[in-house]
C-alpha cells in the first residue's frame, strides 16, 4: 500500500487523523491505570464535611487540605459527596472506623 499525498490538504487530514488517533490511546490508557477496589465501590456512603473526613484519618483538617493538594485532587466547594469520597478513599487508602456494606 502507497501513501500518496498530493496536496497540503491531504496532509493536514493525515495529521488531524494521527492526533485524534493518539488522544483515543491516551484515554484509553488512562481508563485502564484506574484502579477498581470493590471494597471501595460496595461501600454505602454519604455526604460528609471536610472536617470529618480528616477526623476519620486522626489528621487535622489543614493536613487533609495539604495531602488532597499534593496528590492533586481537586473537590468541589461544600460537603463531599461519595463520589468524591471514593476518591479519595481511594487514593490514600481507607481509613479505620469505616464499616463495608
Amino acid at each position: 500500500m502507497k501513501l500518496r499525498i498530493n496536496n497540503s490538504s491531504n496532509i493536514k487530514s493525515l495529521i488531524n487523523n494521527f492526533v485524534l488517533f493518539f488522544n483515543y490511546i491516551t484515554r484509553l490508557r488512562a481508563f485502564n491505570k484506574k484502579k477498581y477496589d470493590p471494597v471501595i465501590e460496595s461501600l454505602s456512603l454519604k455526604a460528609k464535611t471536610r472536617q470529618e473526613v480528616a477526623d476519620e484519618y486522626g489528621i487535622t483538617l489543614k493536613t487533609l487540605r495539604m495531602r488532597l493538594k499534593k496528590a492533586k485532587i481537586r473537590i468541589p466547594p461544600g460537603r463531599l459527596f461519595p463520589k468524591t469520597l471514593k476518591i479519595i478513599y481511594s487514593k490514600f487508602s481507607m481509613p479505620g472506623g469505616l464499616k463495608t456494606a
